[in-house]
């Protein structure tokens, strides 16, 4: 039976207001001061090599009376110095904290000669960057109970791996998945074929049209919290040189292929999930959100009317609730 059951949430509701350390009052002053130095002096920075010779560059976050670990899975063009906020949160509620760049983005080698470009010819490469995480990182070092947080992209890495291995994770969380990405008006079968025909004449790894490298506009359609989106834009002006900009015309194949094998499958996603959603995510089609929730054996979804697609990074008033359902949900059921 699905038991899928949306929980709207509106201004009037608060769910955890303790959850975020971070006061958005103060909070170029406590990123300096707090998460900026707990960020690079707490962790276990190490790098590994995937089966097909990919290095990856990890994280580790290991709290001394966790009893819960967090594999936290980053979106597109992200690094894990996106997540600084969330892994100091998500700490000092005793959880440990694994994360790590994906291949082709972040400090994780890149796939192609252009690092500016967002390319991989298939799904299962990303998948294989998470199994080598949980077999090199993950296994060897923790025994407690292993929950993913996954965001967008991520989030429809981690529905691809759940389907290969239903039995590997207990529950999962869903931060605005990116399982059926908004394609701007135009029929994705349309940017399949143009990015298909690229392909064939050996342009697979050049920017599909439309996109180009990061240009150094501010435009924020992420987050109605400016202080939070600007911090991430301040790193990639001061980084412009390693930031990537758009999609390759093989990403975009790529991307299309695997959206539509997993939105095929979802009633396979058995385990419990918490999914987050905004009502004005411009990023991922709602529909294809709904429909996961809908189609997934245990589905509980959190509702921002207001919320954008960076539903963990949006203003206090979202991000305090959100963060507060993901805790609890989370910490359910695990004991010393």
């Amino acid at each position: 039976m699905n038991k899928y059951l949306t929980i709207l949430v509106l201004s009037t509701i608060n769910l955890a207001s303790t959850a975020s350390a971070v006061d958005e009052n103060k909070y170029k002053e406590i990123m300096q001061s707090e998460v900026m130095p707990f960020y690079e002096s707490q962790a276990t920075v190490g790098d590994i090599e995937t089966p097909d010779a990919t290095r990856l560059r990890y994280r580790v976050y290991e709290h001394p009376e966790a009893v819960v670990t967090v594999l936290l899975i980053q979106g597109w063009e992200e690094y894990a110095i996106r997540q600084a906020e969330m892994i100091y949160d998500l700490y000092q509620h005793k959880i440990s904290i694994v994360t790590w760049d994906w291949r082709g983005q972040g400090d994780s080698q890149r796939l192609n000669d252009d690092p500016h470009v967002s390319y991989v010819s298939n799904y299962d490469e990303f998948v294989e960057d998470l199994e080598t995480i949980m077999t090199k990182v993950v296994k060897p070092r923790f025994t407690n109970e292993v929950v993913p947080i996954a965001h967008s992209m991520g989030g429809h890495i981690l529905a691809r791996y759940v389907l290969k291995h239903p039995n590997h994770f207990n529950k999962i969380v869903l931060s605005s998945p990116g399982i059926d990405p908004s394609s701007g008006g135009v029929p994705e079968w349309l940017i399949w074929f143009i990015a298909k025909v690229m392909e064939l004449l050996g342009m697979g790894q050049d920017f599909f049209p439309g996109q180009g490298p990061f240009d150094g506009t501010y435009s924020n359609y992420n987050t109605n919290s400016d202080q939070r989106y600007r911090t991430w834009f301040d790193f990639k002006m001061a980084n412009r040189d390693m930031i990537q900009g758009g999609a390759s015309a093989s990403f975009l194949r790529a991307t299309l292929d695997s959206c539509w094998e997993v939105q095929k499958r979802l009633s396979e996603l058995k385990m419990p999930i918490l999914m987050l959603q905004g009502g004005k995510d411009l990023y991922v089609d709602a529909e294809g959100m709904n429909k996961l929730c809908e189609e997934a054996t245990q589905c509980q979804r959190v509702y921002f009317p207001e919320a954008m697609h960076e539903v963990l990074n949006e203003i206090d008033l979202y991000r305090d609730q959100a963060l507060g359902a993901v805790v609890d949900f989370v910490l359910a059921d695990t004991s010393p």
